[in-house]
């Protein structure tokens, strides 16, 4: 069977799994979805492994995060335990009373509010940030000092230049920065707990959740914690600052680290967990991750235009599979 005969099963058998939970089938449909199922035998292994995604305790679980994260918004989807589960053995009862809530809704429903309970959740961030880009945007800028930076998607950033002092903070995100010289006014940028300070050089930033990486393309970079350690990173050198901690100092290797700027994500021998991570960024609807395939260690370099293809490249690499749901939810398992 090839690629495009599978991913045409599992649409077919999560259409009629939907249908099923939409409301009880019919004489007539329960005879197609009948006909269907034994047709071909890839059919029935489909409609199982959707079947048995729905099942799963993680999925359980991951759905009713999206409902409870985020209470105080109006579109509030119901918890997956209050839906019953066909089987493939036996069609739902015909007696069976109707479903208000639908599967398709409620994957989109679960989209829509990580998008609303992220553009809610940003409102403290939105009154610090100066600069902000979206999910895929990419920003340049010309600070006043005459600095140029490259701000990544769904980043914020905060800048404060003037006669005496020149401070960047990044809230959120990537930037790439080609910094002015001016030895009287050194550079100093912080994110979470990391601080950097230039005089004049080309380096990127980026900020997830309290890990902090900073590349360095040219000169030199000095990156330090609030405890007051520091390292001096020269160009081609990277490190990460995790949990306020400097960690391994790298000699090389930098270009990688941004390689967003060139439109790519680069990795090597990184848990596929971070990776689908970093392609979330790129993406408005969310990509879950079930099951053990997050530990597996992947490398590669892709273009970041197609997210999702990148996602169904590493799923067939990993040997994991992937669902698409309504809403342009992704969930690899």
């Amino acid at each position: 069977m090839t690629e495009h005969d599978f991913e045409a099963c599992e649409e077919q058998a999560l259409v009629w799994f939907t249908r099923s939970l939409d409301a009880p089938l019919d004489a007539e449909q329960q005879q197609h979805f009948q006909d269907w199922l034994s047709a071909r035998p890839e059919h029935a292994d489909a409609y199982a492994r959707v079947e048995n995604l729905w099942q799963a305790s993680a999925f359980e679980q991951a759905l009713r995060d999206l409902e409870t994260e985020k209470p105080e918004l109006a579109v509030a989807p119901v918890a997956a335990s209050s839906f019953e589960r066909p089987t493939v053995a036996k069609a739902p009862d015909a007696g069976r009373k109707s479903r208000r809530t639908r599967w398709p809704q409620f994957a989109s429903a679960a989209a829509i509010l990580l998008m609303l309970g992220g553009w809610l959740g940003d409102v403290p961030l939105r009154l610090q940030a100066d600069y902000l880009t979206s999910t895929g945007e990419q920003q340049r800028l010309t600070l006043a000092d005459g600095s140029r930076i490259l701000l990544g998607s769904n980043s914020a950033l905060a800048a404060d230049i003037d006669s005496d002092h020149r401070a960047l903070r990044l809230l959120r995100g990537d930037l790439y920065i080609e910094a002015a010289h001016d030895s009287s006014r050194p550079l100093r940028i912080t994110a979470d707990r990391a601080q950097v300070e230039v005089v004049g050089t080309r380096f990127s930033v980026s900020l997830r959740k309290d890990d902090v990486t900073v590349a360095v393309d040219q000169g030199r970079v000095r990156l330090s914690n609030a405890a007051g350690d520091a390292s001096l990173l020269d160009a081609g050198a990277w490190q990460h600052l995790r949990g306020g901690q400097l960690g391994e100092r790298h000699s090389e290797g930098s270009a990688e680290q941004h390689g967003w700027t060139e439109g790519r994500l680069i990795f090597q021998d990184r848990p596929l967990a971070e990776v689908l991570s970093e392609l979330g960024r790129q993406r408005v609807a969310p990509i879950l991750l079930f099951g053990e395939a997050g530990k597996l260690r992947v490398s590669g370099n892709y273009k970041l235009d197609e997210p999702e293809a990148v996602v169904a490249a590493l799923a067939r690499l990993s040997g994991a599979q992937l669902t698409r749901l309504p809403g342009g939810v992704l969930i690899v398992h």
